[in-house]
């Protein structure tokens, strides 16, 4: 942990929210449920619930499980953290769109996207992982989403046969944001140097796949610049992409723009940051990038 004491502005703060835990929090399905009449359901059954910084997501303030619900089996709610909520904000899907999740399992970003788009338009969500497709079947006909398809590529080799007005590639990462609530090791240097050029081709397909003027949206769960601000600053230099300035009012903090000797665009700063302490959930790191030249 002590690697990223100087790139985290408050770090007691940090140190404390991770000590404290993270509390359950759900996503309200609006295909199938309006918030106010979930919120009924669950506290008629004794279910302590409050609201959050989201329209659509409630704090569960117990400590058993939510899943264990009839509420849940029949679609009403997705269990999911509330930086999960805050990509799919930033992506700002929009009903008739084509959209491409590109990592797409097990569902939680991919359904939260549908439900924005009211089921009208496109989506196609992604996952080369046959046991992860079987999740993501699963989550996309529990939660009533029909304007969704599911592909099995490979994503450094997703077919570029047509171009999509938005792009969401949540990349597979070293996961620190969640493995530091479980007292796990986070810091693991060698799987960081092995999967960063996995996902600088990942962003780089999901440029290849939007349309010009399009949005990618690249997310991690992870604290780390090398798979997170060295990303983005990889695209950055072959003139393809801008970081647009995220327009949303949530706590975060900035991108950085150098670490351990290295210096990044100054555009960086427009990143987000997610601690464990703006919403005691997962952390994470977000970048908008519109597409200027093909």
């Amino acid at each position: 942990m002590e690697r990223y004491k100087k790139i985290i502005p408050q770090w007691e703060s940090f140190i404390q929210a991770i000590k404290k835990g993270t509390t359950q929090t759900i996503r309200v399905n609006t295909l199938k449920i309006t918030p106010s009449e979930l919120k009924e359901r669950l506290e008629k059954k004794g279910w302590r619930i409050e609201e959050t910084e989201f329209d659509f997501a409630f704090r569960v303030k117990e400590e058993r499980s939510i899943a264990n619900t009839l509420e849940f089996y029949l679609g009403f709610f997705y269990i999911q953290q509330l930086t999960s909520l805050l990509v799919v904000n930033v992506l700002e899907p929009k009903p008739e769109e084509k959209i491409l999740d590109l990592c797409a399992a097990p569902g939680g970003k991919t359904t939260f996207i549908a439900q924005l788009m009211k089921n009208r338009g496109l989506i196609v969500a992604n996952e080369v992982n046959y046991k992860r497709q079987r999740a993501l079947l699963a989550n996309i006909y529990r939660l009533g989403v029909t304007n969704t398809i599911v592909t099995g590529f490979n994503g450094l080799f997703f077919p570029a046969d047509i171009k999509f007005d938005k792009v969401l590639v949540d990349v597979p990462c070293s996961a620190q944001a969640n493995r530091v609530y479980k007292n796990q090791k986070i810091v693991d240097l060698k799987f960081i140097k092995r999967i960063t050029p996995f996902q600088k081709g990942l962003l780089k397909k999901a440029i290849e796949l939007v349309k010009l003027g399009g949005i990618v949206v690249y997310s991690t769960c992870t604290f780390s610049p090398e798979e997170n601000e060295e990303v983005i600053d990889s695209v950055l230099k072959e003139g393809k992409v801008i970081i647009e300035k995220i327009k949303l009012d949530f706590p975060c903090e900035k991108g950085i723009i150098c670490w351990e000797g290295k210096k990044f665009d100054e555009s960086l700063k427009l990143c987000l940051r997610v601690y464990p302490y703006h919403f005691y959930s997962g952390g994470g790191f977000i970048a908008r990038l519109r597409k200027i030249k093909d």
